[in-house]
Formats: structure tokens, C-alpha cells, sequence
């Protein structure tokens, strides 16, 4: 993340998220957000349901990062909307953990509002997980 968030569209930020998700770098995921962010993950059934500020998502990617689960993002297609500031993207995550030969995948859809580079609220969407054999399309970044 060496491009200044000031300068970044809802789409590279939502583009940059994809691929450092994709990429294993969680330390600093957090950075693209505001710090009085608000992201819900409405079919979520823990804590993650509902995040407030930059501090809850750091945690949240911390953790993520010590279940030994990874994530790939693939198909992604990306929508503009009438209001520049709201972006919307439609993908699957390949996924693979905590055991080597645990393969998932799930669909997701994000719904994201970034202002001077920075997610002030996301609605992020995701599927249950859904083993798979890892035999399937080979993830993108």
C-alpha cells in the first residue's frame, strides 16, 4: 500500500483490498479504512457481525491471519454507481485452512463507500463456506 490514500477511487481501494487479501498481507489492511469506519457482515454469526473503527477491523484481520486460513479472490467484477463514492464488487474466495487439505470457497458481494481513499462503511456479503476438492480453477490476484 504505497499509493497515498488521498488520491485512491472507491474501485482501487476495494482493488487493493482484493489483492492484498490475495497476497497473505493482513498487517496492514486495516490502513484502508477510516478510523470511524463501519463494516457489517450481515450474515455473519460472531462478533464480526458488526465492526467499529479502524482498531475492530485490525483485530479482525489479526485474526484471521493466526487461523491459518488463506483466501484468493477470483472472478472479480467491479460496479460503479451513480454516487461516486460507492462501489460494488462481485467474486468468489478460493480458500484454503486450517488443515492442508481444508479447500473452500465462498461467494461474496461488497457493497463499500470510500471517501478521500478511505472505507467509511462496508457491507460486505458472504456465503457460507463451501468445501471444494482444490481441484477447481486456479485463484487470481
Amino acid at each position: 500500500m504505497t499509493t497515498s490514500s488521498m488520491s485512491r477511487a472507491p474501485r482501487d481501494v476495494l482493488t487493493q483490498l482484493l489483492a492484498d487479501v490475495s497476497a497473505g498481507r493482513w498487517d496492514q489492511l486495516h490502513e484502508l479504512y477510516a478510523d470511524n469506519t463501519v463494516v457489517r457482515h450481515p450474515f455473519a454469526r460472531d462478533v464480526s457481525r458488526l465492526l467499529e473503527g479502524r482498531d475492530a477491523l485490525r483485530h479482525h484481520f489479526a485474526h484471521f491471519a493466526q487461523s491459518g486460513r488463506s483466501l484468493r479472490a477470483r472472478d472479480v467484477v467491479l460496479h460503479d454507481t451513480a454516487d461516486p463514492e460507492v462501489v460494488v464488487a462481485e467474486f468468489v474466495y478460493d480458500g484454503t485452512g486450517p488443515g492442508p487439505d481444508d479447500h473452500f470457497e465462498m461467494a461474496a458481494c461488497f457493497v463499500w463507500r470510500v471517501r478521500d481513499g478511505l472505507v467509511t462503511h462496508a457491507n460486505d456479503y458472504l456465503d457460507q463456506p463451501r468445501p471444494t476438492s482444490g481441484d477447481g480453477p486456479s485463484p487470481q490476484s
